[in-house]
């Protein structure tokens, strides 16, 4: 069967993203305030700067203040949403995890959160793959020079969905693939901060250059 991602096996289905997710925009910029930073009390705020490679980030993060908050409630998030950039550039996802459980999101950013059928880490990279990246910036729309999707424009998004077991598969091996790039990752900052502290020997004559 062909998909909008290519030839899938028999067996697997499409469906709309609307069908598998409850889909659901951030509060309007009114409501919060966020003039606390990640130093200060209150409940972190995920906005669309924090999103980077389908992760979510967990310093520099603004919070908003608790009695703000409280009425904020429907904008929770829950370990296994995906929160996806709605304006700026949009259609980036990240996957909510357990340390971001009870987070807000801003108005900048529409919340995902899958049914029973969907697994999350499936979905998120789904979303993050080129093809349904193109799709969603066909469907966006500009004012001034920033880009938007709407919640309906986004939930006619189609979904290819393997069965359950299979969708279970392919998620592990997501997630070992993941777990690999993080560890990857902190040797390159490792080896970034041997190689300033190496710098800083050689060009102040305290360690001879090393022979190559």
């Amino acid at each position: 069967m062909d998909t909008l991602i290519g030839a899938v096996p028999e067996g697997w289905r499409v469906t709309l993203l609307q069908t598998i997710c409850d889909i659901q925009a951030g509060p309007s910029g009114s409501l919060i305030r966020s003039s606390q930073h990640s130093d200060s009390g209150g409940v972190s705020l995920v906005r669309p700067k924090d999103i980077w490679n389908h992760k979510i980030a967990t310093t520099g993060v603004t919070r908003v203040p608790e009695e703000i908050a409280e009425t904020l409630t429907r904008y929770r998030l829950a370990a296994g949403d995906i929160v996806c950039t709605r304006t700026g550039e949009p259609g980036r996802p990240a996957l909510v995890t357990k340390s971001q459980d009870g987070w807000l999101y801003s108005t900048g950013l529409l919340r995902l959160r899958p049914h029973e059928m969907a697994d999350s880490t499936l979905l998120v990279s789904y979303l993050a793959l080129p093809a349904v990246q193109h799709w969603i910036y066909d469907r966006t729309t500009a004012t001034t020079a920033l880009r938007s999707i709407t919640t309906r424009a986004l939930g006619r998004l189609p979904i290819v969905l393997p069965p359950l077991d299979v969708q279970a598969q392919i998620s592990a091996a997501l997630s070992s693939l993941d777990e690999k790039i993080k560890v990857h990752e902190e040797i390159v900052r490792t080896t970034s901060r041997l190689r300033d502290t190496v710098a800083q020997l050689i060009l102040t004559g305290t360690m001879p250059v090393p022979r190559s």
